[in-house]
């Protein structure tokens, strides 16, 4: 057996939210009540642990050897899936994210950059 670190080969479908711009949104996530196991017990514990490193994520755990990368591309499937069949709208009427879209930051996955982008100036503005 090849006791060298393992390198992760996987390459996912979902481009990576770096960590600074999710922390930014960790109140948020917090005052919409978005899933306590995202914000801080699941992938974006483990992120935070690897200081943002998505490729020293490694296993969920040691007895289903599934990979947090491969946990976190199936979320996101299942979740855009759902997005996409009930048109559903990941920013609000004063073009903040949803609780679905801070949960897809959770997993450390922007759905819409630009908007997001827009969102984080609001913020600024909104506790300047």
């Amino acid at each position: 057996m090849n006791n060298k670190k393992e390198q992760t080969n996987f390459v996912s479908e979902y481009p990576y939210m770096p960590l600074f711009k999710i922390k930014e949104f960790l109140p948020m996530m917090k005052s919409r009540k978005v899933s306590i196991v995202s914000r801080e017990k699941g992938f974006l514990k483990r992120l935070i642990d690897v200081n943002g490193r998505y490729d020293r994520m490694g296993y969920v755990d040691k007895t289903h050897y599934e990979k947090w990368l491969r946990r976190r591309e199936n979320f996101i499937k299942r979740h855009m899936a759902q997005v996409i069949l009930t048109d559903e709208s990941l920013y609000d009427i004063d073009n903040l994210p949803t609780r679905r879209t801070l949960s897809f930051f959770a997993w450390g996955y922007d759905p819409s950059p630009k908007d997001t982008r827009k969102a984080r100036i609001i913020i600024k503005r909104r506790t300047s």
